[in-house]
């Protein structure tokens, strides 16, 4: 049975880990667009949330698997379903850009409604910025990695199920001590 869809725990702990980490989290928010650096960002949530080791800007500019990193950073979260497929990357760095995305839809279509809340959650938080003469939203935006990275570690059981119903063989993940 899929785990339920935690919307309020993953968007506070999600900006409690902006927070803790606001400078290089921002700047991987804003250099989203560089290969890589989003799915990095979130490899260096998930190693946050596993070691409490902060997130330095340096550790966002890891280009191995630039363009599958890039290409899911793109194209991950449309249509909404498969929006948990940056952070399975991130994870599992030897994963190609076209697994990523199968699994995250494979798991996608299990919680339909779920990760479309989880997507227009998360998007909502970014947006908040707009408020702000639409300048906030240079700061809320980058709020969306570490949001999706908690979201992933709390459903990353039912992600790597979907993985295996899929045929999807995933790659060593990233051990984090």
């Amino acid at each position: 049975m899929a785990k339920d869809i935690q919307l309020g725990k993953y968007i506070g702990e999600g900006l409690n880990v902006y927070k803790s980490n606001l400078v290089p989290l921002f700047v991987g928010g804003l250099l989203a667009i560089v290969p890589g650096v989003q799915t990095n960002a979130i490899a260096q949530v998930l190693r946050f949330r596993a070691t409490g080791e902060p997130i330095t800007i340096g550790e966002l500019f890891d280009f191995e698997n630039a363009l599958d990193k890039f290409l899911i950073s793109l194209v991950g979260g449309f249509p909404l379903l498969p929006i948990l497929s940056a952070p399975l990357l991130a994870e599992h760095p030897g994963l190609s850009f076209v697994n990523a995305w199968k699994v995250g839809w494979a798991y996608g279509m299990t919680q339909v409604g779920g990760m479309i809340l989880l997507a227009l959650a998360a998007s909502g938080v970014g947006l908040a910025g707009l408020v702000g003469c639409c300048i906030g939203v240079v700061a809320t935006v980058p709020a969306i990695i570490p949001i999706l990275a908690v979201a992933y570690e709390d459903l990353r059981d039912d992600v790597i199920a979907a993985a295996t119903e899929a045929g999807i063989e995933l790659p060593p993940a990233v051990v984090y001590e």
